[in-house]
């Protein structure tokens, strides 16, 4: 069978169990061979992040210690300029000609797609696994830009019966959780147990990120 691969990008300021609860779905729903978390460099669409790259690595490496198929990958943080996802997708294409590739992201991302980079390219690369949020639903101008109803499938396991360029819309998965909440709970002296791992806790707090 042909590999799979997920690629879940994001800035991770810091990663949080939303993000891992969503990396955790993503592999066991579309059986994947290997998930890569791919920490943004410099956004195009907002502020940089509060944590170094470095720093962002850091705790990405911490936060998935120990779990099965997910790894971190730095290309964005290695390519110099401002971090393109379609630029991604190309990459991880010529490294991995014969693999299907899957583009993990929230609904917030998914509906603001159509201001990304060549958006209209991403399908080139990948299918879309759009993972849903409280009260959240697709906006129809993105809807209709993109041909939602001839990409869509109704399964997961049925976008890898084409090599690229279709969508599942993850409905009953929903995890609210946001870095910026994380960055506001920390600045508020709260408990994060029920936002971080244990590991990325400690880490923030003996290097004092986020005050």
């Amino acid at each position: 069978m042909t590999s799979r691969i997920g690629v879940y990008g994001g800035m991770f300021d810091p990663v949080h169990r939303g993000h891992l609860e969503a990396a955790s779905y993503a592999v066991s729903q579309l059986n994947l061979d290997q998930l890569r978390l791919v920490p943004c460099s410099i956004p195009n669409h907002r502020d940089p992040a509060s944590a170094s790259s470095e720093q962002r690595v850091q705790m990405l490496e911490l936060a998935i210690r120990g779990t099965d198929r997910i790894i971190v990958d730095q290309r964005e943080i290695d390519r110099d300029g401002v971090s393109y996802t379609v630029e991604t997708l190309k990459s991880l294409r010529q490294e991995y000609s014969e693999a299907q590739l899957v583009m993990v992201l929230g609904l917030d991302s998914f509906n603001s797609l159509l201001q990304w980079h060549l958006w209209q390219d991403l399908f080139d690369y990948a299918h879309l696994f759009v993972l849903n949020r409280s009260g959240g639903e697709l906006l129809p101008e993105v809807l209709n830009k993109i041909e939602y109803k001839n990409r869509a499938v109704d399964r997961p396991g049925r976008l890898f019966d084409q090599h690229h360029g279709a969508i599942y819309f993850a409905r009953d998965f929903n995890f609210d959780v946001s870095s910026t909440q994380v960055r506001e709970a920390v600045i508020a002296k709260e408990k994060l147990d029920h936002l971080l791992s244990e590991d990325v806790e400690s880490y923030i707090e003996a290097n004092q990120l986020y005050r």
